[in-house]
């Protein structure tokens, strides 16, 4: 591992696990402290990017590992060759819950029309497509909520 590739993926990590507000000047001290150390050293010193956090959050007395960010965390981990992977999986989970939403909310627009020109007397197709949509809503939701624990949780030593 090298600077750039530890300064990056601790970026990521940082905007995961820290408040906006905190995460510029933590990654600020990290580039800064390979600015005056040598670079091998001070990698072999601090480990990995996730050690360098678990030792933040600690300092921090956190209790537990807590991941915020979202989707920008999601936009950085992109570039970073360990979370890649799994943050491309989630972009297309998240597009094919977002194309379904939208062949639902079409279905309803088509479904509305036949109502109000009277092609249909009962009203259950309105209600039908509307308890469909909000069914890929909740989907929308959930992928959205969960999508940091997916992509960035950590791994157990035994697995």
């Amino acid at each position: 591992m090298n600077r750039k590739s530890f300064l990056d993926e601790l970026k990521v990590l940082l905007c995961v696990n820290l408040e906006p507000s905190e995460v510029k000047s933590a990654y600020q001290y990290y580039s800064e402290l390979f600015d005056e150390e040598d670079e091998d050293a001070l990698i072999s010193r601090l480990g990995s990017p996730q050690s360098a956090v678990d030792g933040i959050l600690e300092g921090r007395g956190s209790a537990g590992h807590t991941i915020r960010g979202g989707m920008s965390a999601l936009f950085l981990s992109l570039r970073v060759r360990g979370y890649r992977f799994k943050a491309v999986l989630w972009i297309l989970i998240m597009l094919f819950v977002l194309l379904c939403e939208l062949l639902v909310a079409s279905v309803i627009i088509l479904d509305l029309y036949a109502v109000l020109t009277f092609r249909y007397i009962w009203k259950l197709w309105v209600l039908r497509d509307l308890s469909a949509l909000s069914f890929c809503v909740l989907l929308i939701v959930i992928t959205v909520r969960h999508m940091p624990y997916a992509v960035f949780r950590r791994r157990k030593k035994n697995e």
